[in-house]
C-alpha cells in the first residue's frame, strides 16, 4: 500500500499486561546532552531490540516527541484513558485535540509522517511495550514503522503513550520484514480481540491464534496474497488473511496455537500497481504453558524450556512419578522438587512404566510377593515379555541403575509386543519421534537413565499416538 506523509492514530489497548522479560542490552541515545527518564531509555532499548530483530533501523529519542507523549499521558491520567487519542479543549492538561496538534504545540515540525499508540495499564513499561508489539498487529505496525526516525515516550502505571515520527520529507526506508521474527521464542499463543481497531472485525472470530504480519514494503498495494502456517508435525493451521493500513498482510490463525510449539509461516504478495512479487518463510516458537509450574504447585527445581520440562510435570501430575518433598521445621511449609537428574533403578523404571503402559492391569494385579515393592512391576514384565535384568526369583539387580538402552528396549518391546534389540528399539522410537538422536551411538545407550529421561520418553510416546 502506498504511503506519503500521513498521520496514524491507534486506540488504546484493552489487553492485560503480561509478565515478560525486558530487554537489558545497552543502547546508544542520540542527543546525549538531553536528560531522559530511565523508563524512556528502557522503552527505547525494548523497541529498538524488536526493530533490530526484524531488520529495521533503530529509533532515536527526540526530546519534543517525549514532551508531547508525556503531555498526552498526563492529560489521560487527569481526565481518563477513555479519551484515547482525543483531547478536549478546556480540560486539564489540554495541549491539542489530535496528536498532530500536540506535537506541533511543543515545536515539532508539522506535515510529516507521525504515529501515536497507547498501551494498557501496567507496572512495567517494557513489558507493556513488548506485549503490545506481540499481541496487537495494528499497534505493532505503528511501532515497527519503517517510515519513522524518532520516538518519544510518556508513561505512568496507567499506560504508555508512544509518539514516533520523521522530520525529513526525503526519508525513505523500504524494508521487508515479518513478525514474529524468524527464530523468535516465547511467543504468545493467542489474540483475544482486544485491539481497537479490531483486526478480527468481519472475520466471524472472537479470538484467534497470535497474528503474524508480513510487510513486503511500504510501497505495495496489497490485493493478491497467499499464506500458509504449519506446526512442527506438518499440520496445516486454518487461516484468515487481512490487509493492514501500512501495506501489511495480517495472517490470522482461526484457532488458538499450542504452547511450546514451533510454527512455520510462508507468505507471498503481489503489488497490484506494478506486479512486483514478494515472499518470505519464517518460524517461531510459542511460549511454555504457564500452568506447568503454577503458584499452587511450584517445583523449586523446575526450569522452563528444558527437554524434560513438560514430561516431568506430566508424569508427576499423572502420578507415574512422585515429587520429592522437604518440610521446613520452623514454618511447617512443604517444598516440592522434581529432581529430574536423579538416576533410576530397574525396579523404579519398571514400576513407573507398567503403571503407565498397563494402567488397568497394574490396578487389578495382586502382588505375589507383597513384601517386595517391585512385585507387580516384575509380574507384568514377565507376562508381557519385557527385557529385564532382575526377575521375581532373582531380585538383586532390581536395585541396579538402569541404562538408557534398556529403557528404550522396554518401551519399544511393549509397543511391538515382543522383545527387541537396541537397534530395533532405536529405529522404532525414532520413527515415532520419541527419540530425537540421529543414530544409536548419538543416543548413548550406555548412559544411566534419569527421571527426566523416562518422563520425557513416555510423554513423547503418548503425544505420538
Amino acid at each position: 500500500m502506498k504511503h506519503n506523509h500521513i498521520s496514524l492514530v491507534l486506540s488504546a489497548l484493552l489487553i492485560s499486561g503480561i509478565s515478560v522479560p525486558s530487554v537489558t542490552q545497552p543502547v546508544e541515545v542520540e542527543a546525549a546532552e538531553q536528560q531522559y527518564e530511565k523508563y524512556q531509555l528502557d522503552l527505547l532499548a525494548q523497541v529498538n531490540f524488536e526493530r533490530k530483530m526484524v531488520g529495521l533501523h533503530p529509533f532515536k529519542l527526540h526530546p519534543l516527541l517525549c514532551k508531547s507523549a508525556v503531555n498526552h499521558e498526563t492529560y489521560l491520567r487527569l481526565n481518563g484513558y477513555a479519551y484515547g487519542h482525543e483531547e478536549v479543549k478546556g480540560d486539564k492538561g489540554f495541549t491539542g485535540k489530535r496528536h498532530a496538534d500536540r506535537i506541533k504545540a511543543v515545536g515539532y515540525p508539522s506535515g510529516f509522517s507521525s504515529y501515536e499508540t497507547i498501551t494498557k495499564t501496567g507496572d512495567s513499561p517494557t513489558a507493556l511495550m513488548r506485549d503490545m508489539i506481540q499481541t496487537a498487529p495494528y499497534h505493532r505496525d505503528s511501532v515497527l514503522s519503517p517510515l519513522a526516525e524518532y520516538v518519544g515516550f510518556g508513561y505512568s502505571k496507567n499506560g504508555v503513550v508512544v509518539m514516533n515520527a520523521t522530520d525529513n520529507q526525503d526519508f525513505v526506508s523500504d524494508v521487508m520484514y515479518n513478525y514474529p521474527y524468524d527464530g523468535q521464542t516465547d511467543v504468545d499463543i493467542a489474540y483475544y480481540g482486544d485491539e481497537n481497531p479490531d483486526p478480527l472485525k468481519g472475520t466471524g472470530l472472537e479470538k484467534s491464534g497470535i497474528i503474524s504480519t508480513f510487510t513486503p514494503s511500504n510501497y505495495y498495494y496489497l490485493g493478491s496474497e497467499k499464506a500458509t502456517m504449519v506446526d512442527s508435525k506438518g499440520t496445516k493451521i486454518p487461516l484468515v488473511l487481512e490487509t493492514g493500513g501500512a501495506g501489511t498482510l495480517l495472517i490470522i490463525p482461526k484457532i488458538l496455537l499450542d504452547y511450546n510449539t514451533t510454527y512455520t509461516v510462508s507468505a507471498s504478495v503481489v503489488d497490484e500497481d506494478t506486479g512486483r512479487k514478494a515472499s518470505r518463510t519464517w518460524s517461531f516458537t510459542t511460549k511454555e504453558d504457564p500452568k506447568l509450574n503454577s503458584k499452587e504447585r511450584k517445583f523449586v527445581d523446575y526450569k522452563p524450556k528444558q527437554y524434560w520440562s513438560k514430561g516431568m510435570v506430566w508424569a508427576v501430575d499423572k502420578k507415574f512419578l512422585s515429587p520429592y518433598t522437604k518440610k521446613d521445621a520452623k514454618t511447617k511449609k512443604t517444598t516440592l522438587y522434581l529432581k529430574p537428574s536423579s538416576r533410576l533403578t530397574e525396579g523404579e523404571l519398571l514400576t513407573v512404566f507398567t503403571k503407565y503402559y498397563y494402567a488397568a492391569e497394574y490396578k487389578k494385579t495382586k502382588a505375589v510377593a507383597p513384601s517386595w515393592k517391585y512385585s507387580i512391576a516384575y509380574q507384568l514384565a514377565k507376562k508381557h515379555d519385557l527385557p529385564t535384568m532382575a526377575t521375581m526369583t532373582s531380585r538383586k539387580k532390581a536395585t541396579s541403575y538402569v541404562e538408557r538402552g534398556d529403557m528404550m528396549r522396554t518401551l519399544a518391546s511393549a509397543h511391538l509386543r515382543k522383545p527387541v534389540s537396541e537397534q530395533v528399539a532405536f529405529d522404532t522410537l525414532r520413527e515415532l519421534d520419541v527419540v530425537k538422536d540421529r543414530s544409536l551411538p548419538a543416543f548413548d545407550p550406555r548412559a544411566d537413565t534419569s527421571r527426566a529421561h523416562l518422563a520425557t520418553y513416555l510423554y513423547r510416546y503418548i503425544s505420538s499416538k
